[in-house]
């Protein structure tokens, strides 16, 4: 069931605004990490950077309820 949320009143507010107008939507990263221990376990573990970094993101998003909000025609 749909139900009509408006992003502006989430905790993520921010968030959500740089989101809509980032020229790549997909993943808008606006905090500087340190990723040494990723690059180091990709090497020790055998897989691909990008694949391990992937998965980072995604356990990170299933953790933020609006992750699970889609806008509805570019809001």
């Amino acid at each position: 069931m749909k139900t009509e949320i408006n992003p502006q009143t989430t905790s993520r507010a921010s968030a959500f605004s740089l989101w809509m107008t980032s020229p790549m939507p997909m993943v808008t990263l606006v905090k500087t990490f340190d990723i040494t221990r990723v690059v180091k376990t990709a090497k020790k573990r055998g897989v691909k950077f990008n694949a391990l970094m992937c998965w980072c993101v995604n356990r990170a998003a299933l953790r933020v309820e609006e992750f699970y909000i889609l806008p509805e025609k570019g809001c």
